[in-house]
């Protein structure tokens, strides 16, 4: 489907899908509390 893993030598793009996988990974972890939260109040 894709070309697969390739290496970046732009700083500046590096730096971008660093700040938006950061991003995405603190939503992700927003969930999952909310979720197990949500799970543990209502078994």
């Amino acid at each position: 489907m894709d070309a697969g893993e390739e290496r970046i030598e732009d700083a500046e793009l590096i730096e971008a899908l660093q700040r938006k996988a950061r991003w995405i990974n603190r939503r992700a972890m927003i969930t999952a509390v909310i979720a197990t939260l949500l799970a543990l109040l209502f078994p």
